[in-house]
């Protein structure tokens, strides 16, 4: 069998790319960004975005409460 693979247009292709790290490395990285000063535009403009909503939504969901809010009432 002889199987041949073309593509006429490989730049309309969409691509999916997963990068691992640590909430740390993200930290660091959406740190880096915001401190270029750039004023970014798409889609490095959604990278940033998306990022910090990924970091955002981290915290709310495994980063222990502060002590306040604990003391408030507010813990398990």
């Amino acid at each position: 069998m002889e199987c041949r693979l073309k593509c006429e247009k490989p730049g309309e292709i969409v691509y999916t790319m997963t990068i691992t790290m640590s909430a740390d490395q993200w930290c660091t990285l959406r740190d880096q960004l915001q401190e270029a000063k750039t004023n970014y535009i798409w889609p490095a403009s959604d990278l940033v975005r998306q990022i910090t909503d990924l970091l955002g939504q981290a915290r709310k969901v495994y980063w222990p409460l502060e002590a306040s809010e604990i003391s408030n009432g507010h813990g398990a």
